[in-house]
Order: structure tokens, then C-alpha cells, then sequence
């Protein structure tokens, strides 16, 4: 158990994995299977986050540090 959480919990920390991928009962008996099943809808998930993302179109930058900033302004300024 982590701070407070029930044995549930720590098995299921994501509540996605029950709505979306029926993960509220194991499919498997044994734990090599279920840790297969876990594995698998674990994956799952994460397709279904990046196509998401993806179809989401606008995507944040990396950003420009100061010092990546101050070279450009300079080299501008030299080229000027």
C-alpha cells in the first residue's frame, strides 16, 4: 500500500485501464498471465493517448533557452 491507497488501487492506479480496456477482472488465471493482460491493455492505453494526441493537431514547442536566444540575436545583428 502507498500512502493510504487501497491493494486495489496499487494493482489498478490507472482508472482508465477499468472504463476503457474492461480491466476491473483478470481474463487470465495465473499471475503470468495476467501480468500479459496487464501488459497488453497497458499498451493499449498508450496507443490509444498518442493517436489522441496526434488527431489533437496543435502541439506545444520545445522551448528556446535564453542563451540559444542570444546567439540568434546576435548572429542577426552581426549579419545587419
Amino acid at each position: 500500500m502507498i500512502g493510504g491507497q487501497s491493494q486495489q488501487e496499487d494493482v489498478f492506479p490507472c482508472e482508465g485501464a477499468v472504463r476503457t480496456c474492461e480491466m476491473r477482472r483478470a481474463r487470465y488465471i495465473g499471475g503470468t498471465k495476467l501480468r500479459l493482460q496487464a501488459f497488453f491493455t497497458a499498451t493499449a492505453m498508450t496507443v490509444l493517448r498518442a493517436c489522441a494526441w496526434m488527431a489533437e493537431g496543435t502541439h506545444a514547442s520545445t522551448p528556446v533557452s535564453r542563451f540559444a536566444k542570444l546567439v540568434a540575436s546576435a548572429k542577426s545583428a552581426a549579419a545587419a
